[in-house]
């Protein structure tokens, strides 16, 4: 299954040029390292761990402390760059073979600029797509919601009719990021029809990808109560792999299917 192939080629990607990785999101991981350290010294590790979507034990959790939303603005703009840095960078690396040094990724301000010109643009394309699908395919829903339909299939007609069409279309144009960090500049009407007739992969690698995502996040649980520091740092890691692959996965449909590159899973 071509859904599964790119799940794989992804992870491949990553784990394949892993000191590559470490040093691409080296400016990012000692900006998470630095917030977090600091969070943790100003509001306590279960809110962290809270913050990092992590699961706090019962009864643990408490209301926003002072001094956060003062804090939070330059934390946003801070983890902003880091990211938008990381991603251009990991997607030149992977289609023009631009290695980063030792101590990180040159930063690119005319590729970050048009990265996050793209973003904007994809934003803004998948919430039209969020209002129509919301609005449709929830009247949809509910009318069968009140015939009696039982919960579960009522849970599986939204997914089909609401959050189905959203992840596929989010996938079909994504490919106008890798574009936009290596100068292509490629339009959504483009990345659409390099992606013709791969809805159905769309579809599968989104949900492989939804079940790894619980797989990995499965010990949260059992460290967020007894061993929070420890909870933080597998958070991080998680969060590192989820967020890598999600970068990947981008430039693996760019590479596929609009450069024509063969999948290597």
């Amino acid at each position: 299954m071509l859904g599964v192939q790119l799940f794989l080629h992804s992870l491949r990607m990553i784990f394949g040029n892993l000191g590559s990785a470490i040093r691409i999101t080296i400016p990012a991981l000692v900006w998470i390292v630095l917030m977090t350290l600091w969070m943790i010294s100003r509001f306590g590790t279960t809110f962290v761990m809270a913050e990092w979507g992590s699961a706090v034990p019962a009864g643990q959790m408490s209301q926003v402390p002072e001094g956060f939303w003062s804090f939070f603005p330059v934390a946003f703009i801070g983890g902003v760059i880091a990211l938008l840095w990381t991603a251009t960078a990991w997607h030149r690396f992977i289609l023009l073979e631009e290695h980063p040094g030792a101590l990180g990724p040159q930063f690119n301000g005319g590729a970050i600029m048009r990265y996050l010109i793209s973003g904007l643009i994809l934003s803004l394309a998948i919430f039209g797509a969020v209002l129509l699908f919301g609005f449709v395919g929830g009247m949809i829903v509910a009318v069968f919601a009140v015939t009696g339909l039982p919960p579960l299939l009522v849970l599986i007609l939204s997914g089909l009719l609401i959050y189905a069409p959203i992840i596929i279309i989010f996938y079909r144009i994504s490919p106008i990021l890798p574009s936009a960090a290596i100068g292509e500049r490629l339009s959504i009407g483009q990345a659409w029809n390099a992606t013709r007739g791969a809805s159905g992969t769309m579809l599968a690698l989104a949900l492989v990808t939804i079940v790894a995502s619980v797989v990995l996040t499965l010990p949260l649980g059992l460290l967020a109560g007894t061993a929070p520091i420890l909870g933080i740092a597998f958070q991080i890691a998680v969060q590192w792999v989820s967020s890598m692959f999600g970068i990947s996965i981008m430039t693996t449909i760019y590479g596929h299917y609009v450069e024509g590159r063969e999948l290597n899973a």
